[in-house]
């Protein structure tokens, strides 16, 4: 099942069952065919980072944030190496609750050097995450990499992605 959930309402939209011997790539456009997307913001983890899904959400007046993952090798090689170089935005939040702290960092770069932004249709920024998680004196360190139509601040980009998060948090316990 594929559900949107609206991270500001805090409610499911709607749901596509993800046909037999099938996966979420062919739910997700059934999916957004059901939804008025127009000025929305539609954030996908990495099985839906697909460039025909991130078309239709642009082709319906919707923007992306779509998690990037080592399955589109040649992109997430060039945004990837983006990072080692200065960002142009910078966002850090903390988080402490749970016996644990959570230092997120968002990075933000425009497309300067990548050169598969031409087959993502509206792909205007690339996004970095260093979330750093301490529990006691365990510290663990992750990095998560996205792509969005959008071009927003470091700030906008860290709380949108946190707000994705909802999803797996609220509606699948």
């Amino acid at each position: 099942m594929v559900s949107a959930w609206s991270g500001r309402n805090q409610l499911v939209l709607g749901q596509q069952k993800v046909a037999d011997k099938s996966n979420e790539i062919t739910a997700i456009p059934a999916l957004l065919s059901l939804l008025n997307i127009k000025g929305a913001v539609v954030s996908i983890d990495a099985m839906g980072t697909q460039k025909a899904i991130a078309e239709k959400i642009i082709e319906s007046q919707g923007d992306y944030i779509l998690a990037l993952k080592q399955n589109h090798e040649t992109l997430y090689d060039q945004v990837t190496n983006q990072f080692y170089f200065r960002e142009d935005s910078y966002s850090q939040h903390l988080d402490k609750g749970h016996r644990r702290s959570e230092i997120r960092t968002c990075k933000v770069h425009e497309l300067n050097w990548i050169d598969e932004k031409e087959n993502w249709k509206g792909i205007n920024s690339i996004i970095k995450i260093t979330s750093e998680r301490i529990v006691g004196d365990s510290r663990t360190t992750q990095n998560r990499y996205y792509i969005s139509s959008l071009q927003a601040d470091a700030a906008y980009f860290n709380q949108a992605i946190r707000t994705h998060w909802g999803i797996e948090n609220q509606l699948h316990w």
